[in-house]
């Protein structure tokens, strides 16, 4: 028997027929051929053999005992794993029905016995090569499946990219638009706004020249565009500004950040120089940083910051000689009150009472008793008086001796619980600051028993050697500092606190007050030793 040279041996083939002759005599013909031969006389072992290792295709008797040929292929085809590989049935018979059961359950050929060689080996090297192709077929229609799939996703990708490109150009549109539109409000605003506006580039040369800017320096826009920024400076003031813009645009700022400079010159077109206050901000990052700077024209402001400025040193100086001619006044009406008013109650007070004594008898309450309780009411008052007005304690012991004295008549009278902290120094302070600080001592606890309510006060007088301080604190209703209360200081001889500053401030001192409402007030005034005074006191 002569083997088919020309076929090429491809895999395993799995040769099933129970009758051992015919298994010898197949075996024979394709291992001739060079087919690797795996010989079985059994359907089960015939299954066991595919499900261990697949052949390349299987030759299958029909008729045997046991599972037949049919009962294999039926089982091979319902197996995913198996269905593809070629079957041929071995039969004898050539009933038309068995071929058409055996086709329909999947086989692709029958060998009819006996066998010839070279149909065998042509039938097998058919379906072998059927086999070959129809597994390069789905090799590559699995790869044509792949590729179109990628094909697919690339397409699905470029036109989501075209999309995102065609909403990104329509995005970038309306940005535009918008910016357009926004640097037209923009311009719009520059040109409207009353403030001077300009944008320099980092080499501070002018970018933006609005129409404020104009007007306040009498350069056209048109000319100044280009130009650097220090022809509308004073040539002294040229290098600062420089240096002071190049040091803020090194921090890094962004564009939120003002940083602003003071108040400077800037000069006209005409060579006139007047005050601005300029504010300068950065945005971009270099080299396209640019620098806008804000300038306000602040002639009528500083002129009327220069007007009130000498009326409150006019008001300081008249307030000055005002607590002055009040001191020499209080001086006066004491002596008056003193000296003339009082020694004439006191004269009352005998002639009543020598009239009293004349009368002979034991009466209560007469007009002549009645007169006398005035008279020495009015010597009380009139006392008290004098002792506020030029206190001679002040005078003959010094300034803690008065404020001890005065506390305590004060304390009295609003019945308050008192806490003084005050010692004798060693070396009574100048005459003036102790008059200075008695009058604060004054103002202060005459506003708490006026209008503070409190029911604890705290006195505290301390002199080192180079300055004397008081503190007055109490736990009244307080008020509220920002509201520009000042003590309720408008009834007669009532100072408020700026007249306490007055005084202290005549004597090189100051004074320090709060408060909260609710929560009391708290006054430290304090008076340097070695400041001589403006004058007298």
């Amino acid at each position: 028997m002569n083997a088919n040279t020309d076929a090429a041996p491809a895999g395993d083939i799995l040769v099933v027929d129970d009758t051992v002759a015919n298994l010898k005599l197949l075996a024979n013909i394709l291992t001739e051929a060079g087919y690797r031969v795996r010989p079985t006389s059994d359907g089960e072992l015939a299954l066991r053999s595919v499900q261990a290792k697949q052949p390349a295709l299987i030759l299958l008797d029909i008729r045997m005992p046991g599972v037949d040929g049919f009962e294999v292929c039926r089982r091979l085809k319902a197996d995913e794993r198996t269905r593809d590989i070629p079957v041929i049935f071995l039969s004898s018979l050539t009933d038309t029905a068995d071929r058409t059961k055996g086709f329909e359950l999947g086989a692709v050929d029958y060998i009819d016995k006996p066998y010839h060689a070279q149909e065998v080996l042509a039938r097998i090297k058919t379906h072998l090569a059927l086999s070959a192709a129809r597994e390069q077929l789905r090799i590559q229609n699995l790869q044509l499946q792949q590729a179109n799939e990628q094909l697919t996703r690339e397409v699905a990708e470029r036109k989501r990219a075209e999309e995102a490109l065609e909403a990104a150009l329509t995005r970038t549109q309306e940005l535009n638009q918008a910016l357009r539109e926004s640097r037209d409000r923009l311009d719009e605003i520059y040109r409207s706004v009353g403030e001077g506006i300009v944008s320099v580039d980092e080499e501070q040369r002018v970018v933006l020249f609005n129409s404020a800017a104009e007007r306040l320096f009498g350069h056209p826009a048109a000319a100044m565009i280009g130009r650097s920024l220090s022809v509308l400076l004073p040539e002294r003031f040229r290098a600062s500004h420089e240096q002071h813009v190049r040091a803020f645009g090194a921090t890094g700022q962004s564009n939120r950040s003002i940083g602003t400079y003071g108040q400077i010159c800037g000069v006209r077109a005409s060579g006139e120089e007047f005050p601005i206050e300029a504010t300068v901000s950065q945005s971009g990052v270099s080299p396209n940083r640019l620098f806008t700077v804000i300038l306000r024209d602040i002639t009528e402001r500083r002129q009327a910051e220069q007007v009130r400025e000498q009326l409150m040193r006019q008001l300081e100086a008249l307030s000055a000689r005002l607590a002055t001619a009040q001191e020499e006044e209080s001086r006066r009406i004491a002596y008056e009150l003193h000296e003339e008013l009082g020694q004439q109650l006191m004269a009352l007070k005998f002639y009543l009472q020598m009239a009293g004594s004349g009368a002979g008898g034991a009466q209560t309450d007469t007009p002549q008793d009645q007169a006398l309780a005035v008279t020495a009411h009015a010597t009380t008052l009139i006392r008290k008086l004098v002792m506020d007005l030029a206190p001679p304690e002040l005078e003959d012991f010094g300034l803690d001796a008065a404020l001890h004295a005065y506390c305590e008549r004060q304390a009295a009278a609003g019945g308050w619980k008192l806490h003084i902290d005050a010692t004798k120094p060693d070396v009574r302070a100048p005459r003036q600051v102790e008059k200075a600080c008695f009058r604060v001592l004054q103002e202060g606890l005459r506003n708490v028993l006026h209008h503070a309510k409190a029911t604890e006060v705290w006195v505290h007088l301390h002199q080192s050697a180079d300055e004397l301080e008081l503190g007055i604190r109490d736990n009244g209703n307080g008020f509220d500092c920002n509201a520009g209360h000042e003590g309720n200081g408008s009834e007669p001889g009532n100072l408020g606190l700026f007249g306490m500053q007055i005084r202290a401030k005549h004597v090189g001192g100051s004074v320090e007050i709060k408060s909260t409402t609710g929560a009391g007030t708290e006054i430290r005034a304090v008076f340097p030793l070695l400041v001589a005074s403006a004058g007298p006191i």
